[in-house]
């Protein structure tokens, strides 16, 4: 396991502090401009911008560390990691660590250089798995699978990427936003 970032918020959800172990993602902004703004600047989508917030009433109020995996791909690479979670009073201090990655061919859809049309491709935020579902309902996949059953290399330009949270990921957060004592949160003492 490798330590991949620091970085902490006061009690308005503002990072104060950012120190980075790893390269940032492929689309993050530079350390020096991640300081003094809202971390939900830095989070995709409003469901799991509110999922954060849920996340985060749940330390603060039981004061109690808690750890969620989670993946920060990359065009060439499936980053697996986890993120711990460390109450202070009202601040919180974050430590995300790099678990393991898988290099894979290239997936263009992921790549921020890629010209984008109107279509919206929904991933989850946690998983990183794409809705390839049709309107009878959602099948979230990996994007690979995606690419290919949605036909997105038939078009000369390729979706803007919105994110979102897939069922399963959904039941696991609220699961790690409940308090201990009624949920599998997993914490720093077991």
């Amino acid at each position: 396991m490798q330590l991949a970032s620091i970085y902490s918020i006061d009690a308005d959800d503002v990072v104060t502090s950012f120190r980075g172990g790893l390269g940032p993602p492929d689309d993050a902004p530079p350390p020096d401009e991640l300081v003094g703004r809202s971390l939900y600047d830095f989070v995709a989508g409003l469901e799991s911008a509110e999922l954060y917030r849920l996340i985060l009433a749940g330390v603060r109020s039981e004061q109690r560390p808690a750890e969620i995996p989670f993946r920060c791909d990359g065009p060439h690479v499936r980053r697996f990691m986890s993120l711990s979670i460390v109450p202070d009073g009202d601040t919180v201090g974050f430590r995300a660590f790099l678990e393991r990655s898988e290099p894979r061919p290239d997936v263009a859809v992921l790549s921020a250089a890629v010209e984008r049309d109107e279509r919206l491709l929904r991933m989850c935020s946690w998983c990183k798995q794409v809705d390839a579902g049709t309107a009878a309902g959602s099948e979230w996949v990996e994007v690979e699978v995606a690419v290919d059953r949605l036909g997105l290399f038939q078009s000369h330009t390729l979706p803007q990427i919105t994110h979102g949270i897939c069922g399963r990921c959904a039941h696991d957060v609220a699961t790690w936003a409940s308090p201990p004592a009624c949920s599998p949160l997993r914490t720093a003492s077991g």
